[in-house]
């Protein structure tokens, strides 16, 4: 008897441990995230490599367009790749949330209310046109990840480190864990 109740104390422990460390997978819809809407231009044409020149950041290893899937490309009404620069209503998205939430959370949650996760151009796109939103918080792109040694999704997250002397931007690929451990914003742009 008294192993059973030590087996059934155990079980709850690691429960409540897990719960608690991992986050909840459902995020709480009482308190509703912070949204700011933004305006940029979008390049669909440029390279990654082209929007990593124009950008005002360091770059970490695996940034470049052979690593990438799930990347968005804005097609006209007869599935024609747009050319031109294409401007663009963005918003960054802030969850308030004591614990880590789940990436299944926040893709239902964009989803949920008509947008779509940004790819790794649109957010070099806005390290280009507005660099100081990442002085704030780490930005992650949702919309293009990059698989990795065993089956770590890895995201792309633009933010800025402090070095001796002054601070540096810098674009990363990090996974959910780390993601979640710097209190991100997630951009997001509406269906189109």
């Amino acid at each position: 008897m008294k192993k059973y109740l030590f087996y059934g104390l155990t079980a709850i422990i690691i429960a409540i441990v897990l719960s608690s460390c991992c986050g909840s997978s459902d995020y709480n819809y009482n308190e509703p995230p912070t949204v700011l809407p933004i305006k940029l231009v979008v390049n669909y044409k440029s390279s990654v490599e082209e929007l990593i020149i124009d950008g005002d950041y360091s770059v970490g290893r695996g940034i470049n367009s052979n690593n990438f899937f799930q990347e968005y490309v804005k097609t006209d009404s007869l599935g024609n790749i747009i050319m031109m620069p294409v401007a663009c209503e963005a918003y960054l998205i802030t969850f308030h949330s004591p614990a880590i939430i789940s990436f299944d959370s926040v893709m239902h949650w964009i989803k949920k209310n008509g947008m779509r996760p940004a790819s790794l151009k649109e957010l070099q796109t806005l390290a280009i046109q507005l660099p100081h939103l990442q002085d704030q918080s780490q930005i992650v792109a949702l919309g293009s990840c990059s698989i990795i040694i065993d089956s770590n999704r890895l995201f792309p997250c633009l933010g800025r480190y402090r070095s001796r002397h002054s601070y540096h931007r810098y674009l990363r690929l990090y996974d959910w864990a780390n993601v979640c451990n710097k209190n991100p914003q997630f951009l997001a742009f509406r269906n189109d």
